[in-house]
């Protein structure tokens, strides 16, 4: 079943995210895609104050990013996420950064997260309920791909 991709962030690529060659900084991609991952989590289920009460978070275990076109300084982005997988302690999705206004593509982000116990520093289960409001964005065709300039 094809999912629709849910939007994550919206921002806009600033002048001083930029280096002396004039586009978006490697840095500033993974604090866009980094938001994208809690709001998608937040979407998925997940209760940020249990960070505090449950001492419950998550570890990213894998990012694999591909730049697909130069962002450039005050250009309007759009992070959309997918889910591709549920494993037992993980999820893994993916983020596509596009031109807002173009829907031209950016960059991607193919990342895996672990729920945590931040007291023990070992993976625990899925909770349920995030099992269970993963299954609804589960992505299980691969949608169509975008040629590259």
């Amino acid at each position: 079943m094809t999912v629709q991709a849910l939007v994550t962030h919206l921002g806009v690529a600033y002048p001083w995210q930029c280096d002396s060659m004039g586009h978006v900084m490697t840095r500033y991609y993974m604090t866009m895609f980094d938001d994208a991952s809690l709001h998608f989590l937040r979407e998925l289920g997940f209760d940020f104050s249990h960070l505090a009460t449950k001492q419950i978070g998550w570890a990213d275990v894998r990012h694999v990013i591909e730049y697909h076109r130069e962002l450039q300084h005050g250009t309007l982005i759009t992070i959309t996420s997918i889910l591709t997988r549920i494993g037992n302690s993980s999820l893994d999705y993916k983020h596509e950064l596009r031109n807002s206004q173009t829907a031209q593509l950016h960059a991607t982000m193919v990342a895996r997260t672990v729920q945590f116990d931040l007291q023990t520093r070992k993976a625990i289960p899925l909770f349920e309920h995030i099992r269970d409001q993963a299954q609804h964005w589960l992505q299980t065709e691969q949608p169509p791909t975008t040629s590259r300039p």
